[in-house]
């Protein structure tokens, strides 16, 4: 069921991996097994988990998402908060939405599919989180960093957001 990384294996991560699923499972089971964004070829997995920074970092399967997860590396019992934090991925910063979990402790997620209509597989499941995670983790080239500018004053006056 998990497809946790050889680093990950073994120990508490692979038990706290272990307790992500059942946990996921439980919400599938009794929130969302009935709703029409659960997709009954996929089911819940972990993959891709390795040490990034102070966290472990991979992707979660779920019959209604993909999301990319980080999971501290000591688990704390304290309720950690609960809102967004920002994380510094080798592609940019990424802002992740913050949770607790009375199983696993504290995690983030940051959505890749919210909705997994397109996704007719397992398979399919596990290439669009591969991709997903790569994409994440691949540094951006001089080329591609996001440029900016500088706003002129008539922006500035008129109220323009970026």
């Amino acid at each position: 069921m998990s497809g946790a990384q050889a680093d990950v294996s073994g120990g508490p991560m692979a038990e706290r991996l272990a307790a992500l699923v059942a946990d996921f499972a439980e919400v599938g089971e009794t929130q969302m097994r009935d709703l029409p964004v659960y997709n009954r070829n996929v089911e819940i997995e972990t993959m891709g988990f390795r040490p990034y920074c102070a966290d472990y970092l991979g992707v979660l399967i779920a019959p209604w998402f993909i999301s990319i997860v980080a999971l501290p590396r000591a688990w704390t019992p304290e309720r950690a908060g609960t809102g967004q934090a920002t994380h510094f991925l080798p592609s940019g910063p990424e802002v992740f939405l913050e949770a607790f979990s009375e199983k696993i402790g504290a995690y983030a997620s940051l959505s890749l599919v919210t909705a997994l209509f397109h996704i007719h597989s397992q398979d399919d499941a596990r290439k669009e989180a591969r991709e997903g995670l790569a994409r994440l983790m691949t540094p951006l080239a001089a080329g591609r960093a996001k440029k900016q500018t500088a706003m002129s004053r008539r922006d500035l006056f008129r109220g323009k957001v970026r």
